[in-house]
């Protein structure tokens, strides 16, 4: 039997032309639109040599072989659609664009090969974004400076050479050792949906800072949650947080401590659904505080582990507190089983009569929130009127 043969589909009638300086299709101005569908051979198309423009992109055949230079941008004035095979040649780095379009493509590609090689063989994955076919790497992103003021941006700083992709379930772990505390300057707008913090002592830490007017969104892929884990350490996030796409849920243990002094909203202006945010501590140890002017309307709850609330802005109007079994809660000023009463004037009202919630005695704090294994629960919603 004679092998296949990979031959181009036609466009409109005419054949692909790959001349340097002519978008593919033969069309000067983009005009062309690319259709790789079943045909006797194998369709296939090479926008490797140089840069393309076309109007679309639609692969509708699993046998279809797409070729595509690392620096020679394919550019899509309208949608694109993947399927077959992805060649990517004169790859030297680990992250970049292969190809732009717009909105969401449809489908993904079966294989990828990159410099000949299965794309997983570089460590590489694809990234199919809105707008964009990026190419980034595996490898799960880890800090691995210890110097404060370093640059979320700067691939030095990162193991496997670039920061994480900034996408609906990209992972990232801040945790060089230090026994100090270090700032990271978050310099770009980041996506993620799962980021761990840890350090090698209680008292060393990371904190996130943004310079200018770029936020952390957390948003996961599928129905999970997206996750900020602590496993050790002091860490803050003093820039902005979207919740989008999904709930968020914050991890705490070994006496791990997370405070959030940036604001936190969620998509729910676009989406109209409020998303919440849970805290649990697998060993009851964690802590977690909320100082800043908060805005994500579909609760807060307290699984297990402390919430300590520094800012009667930090629940947002009109939204509820959740804890969990009151027989597990640390006693009030009146011991154990004791009524925790109004927990501050600057809040509307008292909280709900139960040991599971108590004054701190601290004069800026206004909350504190200890909860443990979840059985019972107690809820409070604040009203929607502010009295002080």
């Amino acid at each position: 039997e004679k092998p296949r043969m990979t031959r181009f589909a036609r466009i409109h009638g005419a054949r692909p032309t790959l001349t340097p300086g002519y978008p593919l299709g033969a069309s000067p101005k983009g005009r062309g639109s690319l259709l790789l569908s079943r045909t006797p051979h194998e369709p296939g198309a090479d926008a490797s040599g140089y840069a393309q423009t076309i109007a679309s992109l639609t692969i509708s055949s699993s046998n279809a072989t797409l070729n595509l230079g690392y620096n020679n941008l394919l550019t899509s004035t309208g949608t694109a659609g993947f399927a077959g095979t992805l060649n990517v040649s004169d790859l030297n780095l680990n992250s970049g664009t292969l190809m732009t379009y717009n909105g969401t493509p449809a489908g993904t590609f079966a294989t990828v090969d990159v410099n000949g090689a299965p794309i997983a063989n570089a460590s590489l994955q694809l990234a199919y974004l809105s707008g964009a076919l990026e190419i980034v790497s595996s490898l799960l992103p880890t800090w691995n400076n210890t110097a404060s003021g370093a640059s979320w941006s700067n691939s030095g700083n990162w193991t496997g050479g670039s920061p994480p992709a900034s996408v609906p379930g990209a992972s990232a772990i801040v945790g060089a050792p230090t026994t100090s505390q270090v700032t990271i300057s978050l310099d770009i707008p980041q996506t993620l949906g799962s980021l761990t913090f840890t350090s090698s002592s209680t008292t060393g830490g990371y904190t996130l800072v943004d310079p200018g007017t770029n936020s952390l969104t957390m948003t996961n892929t599928g129905s999970l949650p997206a996750q900020i884990n602590v496993t050790s350490g002091t860490h803050s996030i003093a820039a902005s947080v979207m919740i989008a796409g999904g709930n968020l849920a914050v991890s705490a243990s070994n006496y791990g401590q997370l405070t959030i002094s940036g604001n936190i909203a969620d998509d729910s202006l676009t989406t109209s659904e409020s998303r919440s945010l849970t805290l649990v501590s697998a060993d009851g140890t964690g802590e977690l505080i909320l100082s800043g002017t908060d805005s994500y309307a579909g609760g807060t709850f307290v699984q297990s582990g402390t919430s300590i609330l520094t800012n009667d802005e930090a629940l947002a109007v009109g939204s509820s507190l959740t804890i969990g079994d009151a027989s597990a809660f640390s006693a009030g000023p009146g011991g154990a089983g004791s009524d925790a009463g109004a927990v501050s004037s600057r809040l509307d009202r008292p909280l709900a009569a139960s040991p599971s919630i108590t004054p701190v005695p601290e004069p800026g704090t206004l909350v504190l929130v200890v909860a443990g294994v979840v059985a019972g629960l107690a809820t409070w919603r604040r009203r929607q009127n502010r009295g002080h």
